[in-house]
């Protein structure tokens, strides 16, 4: 048994599936495109469709994962008695970065 994990976010832009093939946690940034209402996360639209979006004119805005979402998953982890990493989305590009770091 491991006795860390391994946590990212989907900007990482590997599919979910893989990511729990691998055993790497991650928390899902959500997203709109300009031409609808609906919010999605990774889990409801994988990588391929969202790029495929965009090239056809698609314009993506995303919310970051708040602290509470980082807080929930590191907190799970750490109570098993297990370090965390993780590797998360550009502190330049998103606030993700600085929500998982209050979180942490």
């Amino acid at each position: 048994m491991k006795n860390y994990v391994i946590c990212t976010d989907s900007a990482c832009d590997i599919k979910p599936t893989t990511l729990s093939e691998w055993g790497v946690e991650y928390c899902s940034l959500t997203f709109q495109f300009n031409d609808s209402d609906t919010i999605y996360s990774n889990n409801e639209m994988d990588v391929t469709e969202f790029y495929d979006k965009m090239r056809a004119g698609g314009i993506a805005k995303t919310s970051a994962i708040n602290t509470d979402t980082f807080e929930k998953v590191f907190e799970k982890y750490l109570a098993e008695g297990k370090d965390l990493l993780y590797l998360g989305f550009s502190s330049g590009l998103s606030a993700t970065y600085k929500y998982a770091r209050l979180a942490a």
